[in-house]
């Protein structure tokens, strides 16, 4: 099995310009877009984030931000009807997060 070095090994070849432009394209591979969720799946959210507030049960959220998908767990402390924020504490970190941006809720 041949290990190859991947780009390093061509580096010294390459122009500056080409360098930057490759990182911009790997950094483009990783971004997603923002998927869209039908009714049927906002409901469902929407039933275990109800269940997960009132029994106080630990969720995993995945949600979207800056193009990118990240992945938190813990308790939800609060939901804020007006700004439609949950407070999501995990640990010593808390963090407010739009439901708008929230793509999947699971209880553990």
């Amino acid at each position: 099995m041949i290990k190859d070095r991947g780009n390093i090994k061509w580096s010294s070849l390459m122009l500056v310009e080409h360098r930057e432009k490759l990182k911009q394209l790997i950094k483009g591979e990783k971004e997603v877009l923002k998927p869209e969720l039908d009714e049927h799946i906002l409901d469902e959210m929407n039933k275990i984030l109800g269940k997960a507030l009132e029994k106080k049960l630990a969720v995993s959220l995945e949600y979207y931000k800056n193009r990118n998908l990240y992945k938190v767990s813990g308790y939800i402390e609060e939901y804020n009807l007006q700004s439609k924020e949950l407070l999501v504490c995990s640990g010593l970190n808390k963090r407010y997060l739009s439901l708008d941006n929230i793509i999947s809720i699971k209880i553990k």
